[in-house]
């Protein structure tokens, strides 16, 4: 019995998904802000709400909200992108790689 040429490219792009070190390295730990439009605040337990910047680093249990006519785009490790609409609030929580979108919209 031959096996068809699709099957064999099938099973060797499935080694090479399961065994790249860059897929399985990464996951949701922080995110870097790449854009940003208008008003958009970076939040953390204890500390008052700061304007979030370009390149600014967005470690685990740290809220970025984007206020009305506002958006924000994040890049995780492992080059996925979050955008952010008005009016969101994102929670980035870490470890489990766990994203909370508690209000707005997301585009992950």
């Amino acid at each position: 019995m031959k096996t068809k040429p699709h099957n064999w490219l099938l099973t060797a792009a499935s080694v090479l998904l399961l065994t790249s070190p860059q897929l399985h390295a990464a996951g949701y730990s922080k995110a870097e802000v790449t854009r940003l439009h208008n008003d958009v605040k970076v939040l953390k337990e204890n500390t008052d709400p700061q304007s979030a910047t370009v390149g600014q680093q967005i470690l685990p249990v740290t809220s970025v909200a984007t206020g009305g006519g506002s958006r924000a785009e994040l890049r995780f490790p492992d080059q996925s992108l979050t955008r952010l609409g008005a009016n969101s609030r994102f929670t980035l929580r870490g470890e489990a790689r766990t994203l909370d979108l508690e209000k707005g919209v997301m585009l992950l």
